[in-house]
C-alpha cells in the first residue's frame, strides 16, 4: 500500500521533465560530436569545392570566394540540375580553409536540425495552440532525441558535408520556414515576409524533396487561410 500510495500521489512537474530531457539530449550528443574530430572530406566534397579552395589558396577576397562558388553553381545548373543554393553551400564546405575545419560539419548540421525543431515546436504548440512553453520544450526535446539517435545513416546526416548540407541543413531551414510562417499568421510583420522570401529562395534551390514539401505545406496553409 505504501508503494501504491507513493506511485499515485507523487507527481513530476513538466519543468523537471524538460530539464531531465535537456540533460539527456546534451549527453546523447557528446558521442556524436566527439567523433567528429576524425571526420575528413570525401567524394563530392572535393569536386564541388575545388574552385572555392583555389580562391582561398590564392587569398582572394570575400567577393572572389563568392564568385568562385557562383561559377560552380552556373556549371552545375547548365550541365546537371537547378539546385543552385545547395551547390553554393556545397562549394563552401569547411575544409577549403583547411582539413582541420571539416569537423565543424557535425555541429553545423546539429544546430540547424535541432534549432529548427525547437523553433517550430515553440511557435506551433505555444504560439498557435497556446500550451505552455515547458510542454513545447518537452515535445521538442523528445523529437530531437529521436532525430539524432535513430537516424538511419548518421554518416550522411551529420558527418558528410556535401550530403548533409543538401538534406539535413535544408530540412532544418524548412522547419524554421514553417515557424516563421506561423509567426506571420499570428503577428504579421514585414520582416517576417522578407525572412520567408529569403528562406523560400534558399529552400527552393535545395534538394527537390524539401523544396516540394515546403511548397505543398505553404500552399495548404494559404488555402486554409482563405
Amino acid at each position: 500500500m505504501r508503494i501504491k500510495s507513493f506511485l499515485f500521489n507523487y507527481t513530476i512537474s513538466n519543468t523537471l521533465i524538460f530539464t531531465l530531457l535537456l540533460i539527456f539530449l546534451f549527453f546523447s550528443l557528446i558521442p556524436i560530436l566527439s567523433i567528429a574530430k576524425y571526420n575528413v572530406p570525401s567524394a563530392d566534397d572535393f569536386s564541388f569545392s575545388c574552385e572555392t579552395h583555389k580562391a582561398v589558396m590564392e587569398n582572394q577576397s570575400f567577393f572572389g570566394l563568392c564568385a568562385a562558388a557562383l561559377n560552380k553553381v552556373q556549371d552545375v545548373y547548365i550541365s546537371w540540375q537547378g539546385t543552385f543554393s545547395a551547390v553554393f553551400m556545397m562549394s563552401l564546405q569547411p575544409s577549403i580553409w583547411g582539413f582541420q575545419y571539416y569537423s565543424l560539419t557535425t555541429p553545423i548540421m546539429l544546430i540547424s536540425l535541432m534549432g529548427g525543431i525547437f523553433f517550430l515546436c515553440f511557435r506551433l504548440f505555444s504560439g498557435l495552440f497556446q500550451i505552455s512553453k515547458t510542454l513545447s520544450g518537452i515535445i521538442a526535446s523528445v523529437i530531437s532525441i529521436i532525430y539524432t539517435q535513430f537516424v538511419p545513416m548518421a554518416n550522411q546526416s551529420f558527418y558528410w558535408y556535401n550530403g548533409s548540407v543538401y538534406y539535413t541543413f535544408t530540412f532544418g531551414l524548412m522547419l524554421i520556414f514553417y515557424a516563421v510562417s506561423i509567426g506571420y499568421i499570428l503577428h504579421k510583420g514585414i520582416w517576417r515576409i522578407i525572412l520567408l522570401c529569403i528562406l523560400g529562395f534558399i529552400i527552393g534551390g535545395s534538394n527537390y524533396v524539401t523544396a516540394l514539401l515546403t511548397l505543398i505545406v505553404s500552399l495548404s496553409i494559404i488555402l486554409l487561410l482563405f
